[in-house]
């Protein structure tokens, strides 16, 4: 569709020289070799297409034409999509095909609940179905196994843009150039460039964990400084362009600094969940957000009313309900299919208990209950944390449990879609929380039963506390009054918490923002998943590990090669799923053996997304997996 897409090491050597590095080779399965839209190498005498129609300086002649870019970000669930794909037929009606890109703005592989199951594959089926042309990455790419997000890049058939992670691999596209259509019917008559910049480097790069984008998180380029270098480098490179379009994934206020800089027209942005048309700057440069979900889109025409080349263009941008729009019967029969694993998953027993074992959420809001400890220190073990507090208001299940739980039932527990972040804080700070929201429960006359607190914080199995509810020990030891102990909570307990917030104010850099947080129902899938690994692998041993096994390293991969030896029926030097069902069922019972469970137990550690397990693939999942602590349950 005219464009052609500039890798990061190109072969050029004037054009290699705006990275101080090496350059590198070209990456198998990189978008930069690939489609209509791919440069692939460069050498210094390629020539760019040009128009049909020169001057007779030799330069492309311009026209008057429009383009449209219609655009969505943070799309965590699919149910929308069929209402963008039509809205997209509809809006593109009229318009020469050059002269329409679709877009997204980052955050769509992850977090949800069919990511957890899929790494995003439903998502990347989707947007090549619609088709969404071109994307960057959001921060929450980084979530889902790098081997994953290199496989969901080589299955994506758009153009997937990377102009601030030079150290990315798979290569990608640093930018990208639309040739656009004119009025009068000859292509050339307008060129466009697209970058793809994601919120990072500098004092951004704290959002990101330790290895994330497989390491190149740690040497993003700020997309300010990205944004400025890519346009200055295009207006040498491709003179022929006549505007600069950023894709970005950052938070609002940089948004309006890149927009302060005048380079650009309009700025199609994500990362902020709200619907936003701003504009800032000597051009009035439009800052464009579209909400979440997809359930609005944002139009963004740039009209060219004159053929002079120096004439800028007129931009005009909407927003459009979705609601109102006819979804798509095919897409949506698609998705459908997609979604089925997550409908299986909700009837499947992820958690089996123990005879005489009490699981409750009954009076969550009145005392501390099971139910509400188990989902904190859920969280705990998946973060890798020292404690995790909930907000007791958020378990709605009010029930008692008898045999075992669903997935379904955790869904109902924890509907609320709330991000959970790991925050640094004193001891001091924690049990200050934890007892003044929990004041209506012991604050009381003589006799009278606790009153309700919804705010009330419930606390995972590390934390004891006392007869007025102050928590007395972490990570079940007397708590270092000097040190920064990692809480996981919920964003929303940060801002409603009294002691939180006021904390918060104070130590704003320890504070990550809420776009860097997971939702806590794939963090219950991942952390149900590996308890059933670590029990699966303990029956091996007739008895339940200490932690110190787990955390010796020897002892660790004794425990794991043995298990591995047994659960490979067939000697295959491989485990999978039938080998997999087959011993959850005989040593965990019928009931944890369901195919989604084992399907799910088997993605989360296999590394080259085989479908099996070898043993070093075991070996290292169960390393991440565990922290050393083994949670019980403990009845209250």
């Amino acid at each position: 569709r005219g464009a052609a897409a500039a890798p990061w090491a190109p072969r050029c050597p004037a054009r290699a020289r705006a990275w101080p590095r090496p350059p590198r080779g070209q990456v198998a399965g990189s978008h930069g070799s690939r489609g209509a839209g791919a440069m692939g190498n460069c050498s210094c005498t390629r020539k760019w297409p040009r128009s049909p129609r020169t001057n007779i300086a030799g330069q492309a002649s311009k026209g008057e034409c429009r383009l449209r870019i219609i655009s969505v970000n943070d799309v965590y669930e699919l149910d929308n999509m069929p209402r963008l794909k039509s809205l997209i037929m509809e809006q593109s009606a009229g318009f020469p095909p050059e002269n329409v890109v679709t877009a997204l703005a980052g955050d769509f592989l992850a977090p949800s609940l069919l990511s957890s199951l899929d790494a995003g594959m439903g998502m990347v089926k989707v947007l090549n179905s619609i088709p969404v042309e071109m994307v960057c990455f959001g921060n929450h790419e980084s979530d889902i196994p790098h081997t994953k997000l290199m496989q969901r890049i080589s299955e994506y058939q758009g153009t997937w843009l990377n102009s601030n992670m030079p150290d990315f691999e798979p290569e990608l596209p640093r930018y990208t150039v639309r040739e656009l259509r004119g009025e009068s019917g000859y292509l050339g008559a307008r060129t466009v460039a697209f970058l793809g910049l994601c919120i990072g480097g500098g004092p951004w790069g704290v959002i990101y964990r330790e290895g994330a984008f497989g390491g190149a998180a740690a040497t993003m380029v700020p997309v300010l400084e990205a944004a400025r270098r890519a346009h200055a480098e295009l207006r040498v490179e491709r003179p022929d362009v006549d505007e600069v379009m950023p894709l970005t994934h950052q938070d609002l206020r940089e948004d309006r600094l890149l927009a302060e800089t005048g380079l650009f027209p309009a700025i199609v942005a994500g990362h902020d969940h709200e619907v936003v048309l701003e504009h800032h700057g000597p051009r009035k440069c439009a800052v464009v957000k579209a909400g979440t979900d997809a359930t609005h889109a944002a139009i963004v025409d740039l009209h060219w009313h004159s053929a002079a080349p120096d004439v800028p263009p007129v931009v005009t941008v909407s927003h459009v309900d979705l609601s109102t729009c006819e979804p798509d019967g095919e897409l949506m029969r698609k998705i459908e299919r997609i979604k089925r694993p997550m409908r299986e998953l909700e009837t499947a027993t992820v958690y089996e208990l123990a005879a005489g074992e009490e699981l409750t959420s009954v009076g969550v809001r009145y005392r501390e209950v099971s139910m509400a400890r188990l989902v904190a220190t859920a969280l705990r073990e998946c973060l890798h944390c020292d404690a995790a507090v909930i907000n007791s208001g958020a378990v709605r299940g009010n029930r008692d449990y008898v045999g075992g739980i669903s997935y379904g039932d955790l869904k109902r527990e924890c509907p609320f879609p709330s991000p959970i972040v790991v925050t640094r804080m004193p001891f001091s700070t924690l049990r200050e929380a934890v007892q003044s929201s929990r004041r209506p429960w012991w604050d009381i006359p003589e006799g009278e039963q606790p009153r309700e607190a919804a705010s009330s914080l419930q606390v995972d199995e590390g934390i004891r506390t006392d007869s007025q509810h102050r928590p007395v020990c972490i990570c079940h030891k007397v708590p270092d009054e000097e040190k920064l102990y990692a809480v996981a909570c919920d964003t929303r307990v940060l801002k409603r918490n009294a002691v939180l917030r006021e904390y918060c104010e104070r130590f704003p850099e320890r504070i990550p923002p809420d776009d860097a947080g997971r939702p806590v129902l794939p963090l219950l899938a991942e952390f149900f998943c590996g308890q059933l690994w670590r029990r699966l692998i303990d029956s091996t041993q007739g008895h339940l590990s200490a932690p110190g096994e787990w955390q010796a390293q020897s002892s660790r991969a004794r425990l794991v090669n043995s298990a591995f030896d047994i659960f490979d029926g067939d000697r295959d030097a491989l485990i999978n799923t039938a080998d997999l069902t087959r011993e959850v069922e005989r040593r965990l019972g019928q009931r944890l053996s369901s195919r989604i469970v084992v399907e799910q137990m088997i993605a989360m550690l296999d590394h080259d997304n085989d479908g099996c397990l070898t043993q070093a693939e075991l070996r290292h999942g169960m390393t991440k997996i565990m922290s050393g602590v083994y949670p019980k349950i403990v009845s209250l």
